[in-house]
C-alpha cells in the first residue's frame, strides 16, 4: 500500500498526462517493481475485492524471492 502524486504514478505506469484517472484504480506491483495486475473502475475483480485481493497477493507471495546480493565489500590486506 502506498501513496504517490498523480504525476509520479502516471510516469511509473507510462501513461500520458492527458489520460484521465479512474477511481478506484488498483495496481499490484511485485518485488521487482513490475506491475503485475491493474484493475480500474467497475472491473469485475472489484466486485468481490476482498477475496480477489487476498488470492492475488497470496499468489505473488508464493513466487520465489531472488537471493540478495552480498553488499559487503571485503578488503584485501596489504602484503
Amino acid at each position: 500500500m502506498g501513496f504517490a502524486t498523480r504525476e509520479s504514478v502516471q510516469e511509473y505506469m507510462q501513461l500520458p498526462p492527458s489520460k484521465p484517472g479512474y477511481v478506484p484504480q488498483l495496481l499490484f506491483i511485485d518485488r521487482k517493481r513490475v506491475i503485475r495486475a491493474e484493475y480500474v473502475g467497475n472491473d469485475d475483480f472489484l466486485k468481490d475485492q476482498d477475496t480477489n485481493i487476498r488470492a492475488l497477493v497470496e499468489t505473488l507471495l508464493k513466487e520465489p524471492v531472488a537471493a540478495k546480493k552480498n553488499t559487503r565489500h571485503t578488503r584485501k590486506k596489504a602484503s
